[in-house]
């Protein structure tokens, strides 16, 4: 319920159900088996084998796991084992929404008419509880004036995926929308059947053939208000182009067994390449970029120990992790609230060292300096002032001259990851 979005947390309420035979547990299990099934292959007699499976455990069982919440809506469908998607009628939605979040992880709304006070709903703090709002076909009862009211609505910034189809929304609807910070991130916002309408679409030719088409109107709105993932021309799979507001809304936090292989691969990869020549390690440079990009995505350097066991039999990723630890402890020192001051880093990534000062550590400390007091003095020197890009700097430390250096990681700022006798 706290986490509707993250596939963590549905795998570990899928362990717990095995583990106490809920009936319940068959269909989480293939749900999430089907979503692993991508492109082409949802085409395959395994992947209609699940869908049949899947839609007999709901005929049988569908209302019942539904509970009062069949009762309350026009309709219902699971996601991921637990209900996440709804339509009622937008008059009721005001009313009825409070008691449906405390009934199930609802993430998705389908609004129907009779609409009801669209103002008040676009611009209600229960938005924040949505991943998704489709509110189609309401025509002059939406409009402008709701597009520019949710636009402004600051518990909109959840929102993954929104239809506003055939909603009389004109040119200046669409510039507040693409011009709010609240729906920045929005992926998906269908604006089709409009008087102004930007979307992007994934086209059949009529021969089979799907292109992606973006109009020119989308460039344009990017041009002003910046990149908005909406405006961005479909990419992927074409024929189920756009994905599901529930694949829109997922958080990725949870790393099968394959994708565990595939990072540890490139973990490897990565060491390899910054132990060879010096252009294997501009190579090396920039897959390191993208190596802690989906090690972060992935919920992969929290330092949690849940990480550390499911890591455990990935040796370089194992490292990750335990320098993840080593970096809360570090951050969370006497030794660097004294001698560094900043805030204390909310993840272990958010500092200024590297992880590779832990976990592929040089061996040098000068004697009697404690390991956190020599990065401290080490951090604060590098912030002396803070370099812009990769390099090195020398400094005196310790009655020495000490040599820094320093490289660029996940978020194109300098890293702190080694500290040398010149």
């Amino acid at each position: 319920m706290a986490e509707p979005a993250s596939l963590a947390a549905r795998y570990a309420l899928l362990a717990e159900w095995k583990a106490a035979n809920h009936p319940q547990a068959e269909l989480l299990d293939k749900q999430l088996a089907y979503r692993q099934i991508t492109g082409p292959n949802r085409r395959s007699d395994a992947a209609w084998a699940l869908i049949n499976a899947i839609d007999r455990l709901i005929k049988q069982h569908g209302a019942a796991w539904a509970g009062r919440v069949a009762e309350l809506v026009t309709r219902y469908e699971l996601k991921r084992g637990l209900v996440a998607q709804v339509d009622l009628p937008g008059d009721q939605f005001l009313s009825v929404m409070p008691e449906l979040l405390t009934l199930a992880p609802i993430q998705h709304v389908n609004l129907l008419a009779p609409f009801g006070p669209l103002d008040e709903i676009v611009a209600s703090p229960l938005l924040g509880r949505l991943s998704s709002l489709h509110v189609d076909s309401a025509k002059t009862a939406f409009g402008d004036r709701c597009a520019i009211a949710l636009a402004n609505n600051p518990h909109a910034t959840h929102l993954a995926d929104l239809s506003l189809a055939d909603c009389a929304i004109t040119r200046t609807g669409v510039d507040v929308l693409a011009a709010s910070p609240h729906l920045a991130g929005v992926k998906r916002l269908d604006l089709s059947s409009n008087p102004c309408d930007p979307t992007p679409q994934a086209i059949d030719d009529g021969d089979g053939n799907w292109i992606a088409h973006r109009p020119p109107l989308a460039e344009e709105l990017e041009a002003v208000h910046g990149a908005r993932p909406w405006l961005a021309m479909p990419t992927g799979y074409l024929p189920t182009w756009p994905p599901h507001p529930d694949e829109l809304a997922l958080i990725q936090d949870y790393v099968s067994d394959a994708q565990l292989a595939t990072l540890e691969k490139l973990a490897l990869e990565v060491d390899r390449l910054a132990a060879g020549s010096e252009d294997d390690q501009i190579v090396a440079g920039a897959k390191r970029q993208r190596l802690l990009i989906e090690l972060d995505v992935y919920g992969l350097l929290t330092g949690q120990p849940e990480i550390g066991h499911r890591v455990a039999e990935s040796k370089t990723l194992r490292g990750y992790h335990d320098a993840c630890v080593q970096m809360a402890s570090y951050h969370a020192s006497a030794s660097r609230i004294r001698l560094v001051g900043n805030a204390i880093p909310m993840r272990p990534t958010d500092g200024h060292v590297s992880l590779d000062w832990f976990r592929t550590p040089s061996g040098y400390t000068p004697g009697g300096v404690s390991a956190h007091d020599w990065l401290a003095l080490c951090e604060r020197n590098f912030l002396e002032p803070t370099p812009t890009g990769p390099g090195s700097r020398f400094v005196r430390l310790e009655g020495k001259m000490h040599v820094l250096l320093y490289w660029v990681e996940a978020t194109g700022e300098p890293r702190l990851w080694r500290a040398l006798l010149a």
